[in-house]
């Protein structure tokens, strides 16, 4: 964030990157009836005593009813409750709780069925926090369906998956066993060296090295040229192995070099470069057809972005191993136990 005046609008969708729960906390009110708000600002506090936390912008219609109350009830969405929270994200005075199936808590409080967990709580402190009120209760009893809890993140309802790596984990497998098969260096090797090594045969009848075909590729797409840094991170080649290629090439009447405006050496494809390539692109597209043959048109599609996606992160240089990162455990910093969230989400 830059200096001068806050923005809080930014603020919301830096907050929004924060994946949460969704829950709906339910109480009575003063004159008996039902009241429920949808809130993500839930979570723990303590575990002696049980206690736990969330916030309700002072906004809100229910706020008083809230104020007043001695109990409420957390009760956390599943997956396929996305509906039940819109109906209680909406402000006013609709009966939300029409056509519902409750059951009463402590206090009366209504439990929502279907969920994937419910917190049935007595209010023991209130706080200030802003623009919202803080709430604590005591966890005086609770139970969990195992179901699949509903997730909201970046503005938008989503569903909790386990990562990959729990998967591997949960699954008892070790380095020794099926981690090769599906671990992704294996996969991407396996599958770019056979798929070349199918294309090499094509290569080798036209008296092309896989890395002429490389630069040649690339030179053909770019009209301007290429310096010899440029192809080399293109084609991957080593750089005594680039230079002898590029002066063969030329040797051979396929590409020519010159210095351009800052007096940097640049590639170009020439005449003949393009009439050896031009019949090789259209096999290669042939290849590339017959490989992606099993995939629809948009899954081929979403395949390449998937590969793009990943060729972009790898490039970034932002990776650092985990074994490499600081402990700041060490430094004294806590996990933050505060809340967010208002009565919409």
């Amino acid at each position: 964030m830059t200096s001068g005046e806050f923005d809080t609008h930014s603020f919301r969708h830096a907050l929004g990157h924060f994946a949460t729960g969704v829950t709906i906390v339910t109480t009575r009110d003063e004159n008996g009836e039902y009241i429920g708000v949808t809130a993500n600002s839930f979570n723990s506090v303590s575990v002696d005593p049980p206690l736990v936390l969330w916030s309700l912008d002072k906004r809100a219609y229910s706020l008083k009813a809230y104020e007043t109350a001695d109990y409420f009830v957390v009760n956390v969405l599943a997956a396929d409750q996305v509906s039940l929270s819109q109906r209680f994200a909406t402000r006013g005075t609709t009966d939300k709780f029409h056509g519902l199936s409750c059951t009463e808590g402590v206090g009366g409080a209504p439990i929502l069925a279907g969920c994937a967990a419910y917190f049935q709580c007595k209010k023991t402190f209130t706080y200030e926090g802003g623009d919202h009120l803080i709430l604590v209760g005591e966890v005086v009893n609770f139970e969990a369906s195992g179901r699949a809890g509903l997730v909201f993140h970046k503005g938008s309802y989503a569903v909790s998956q386990p990562h990959p790596v729990i998967e591997v984990a949960q699954a008892g497998q070790d380095a020794g066993e099926g981690f090769v098969q599906e671990y992704l260096d294996y996969l991407l090797t396996q599958t770019a060296e056979r798929f070349r090594s199918q294309f090499q045969i094509v290569l080798d009848e036209a008296g092309v090295h896989q890395f002429e075909w490389r630069i040649l590729c690339c030179l053909a797409e770019n009209h301007e040229g290429l310096t010899f840094e440029r192809l080399r991170d293109m084609v991957l080649a080593e750089k005594n192995e680039l230079s002898r290629l590029l002066l063969s090439m030329q040797d051979k009447d396929w590409i020519t070099s010159g210095e351009d405006f800052a007096d940097e050496t640049r590639y170009w494809i020439v005449k003949q470069g393009l009439a050896k390539i031009v019949p090789l692109i259209a096999v290669a597209r042939a290849h590339e057809s017959d490989a992606l043959g099993e995939f629809s048109a948009e899954e081929a599609k979403q395949f390449k972005d998937h590969l793009k996606a990943l060729l972009q992160w790898v490039n970034s240089g932002e990776y650092q191993p985990a074994h490499l990162v600081p402990d700041d455990s060490k430094s004294g910093s806590q996990t933050p136990t505060g809340g967010r969230s208002n009565e919409k989400l």
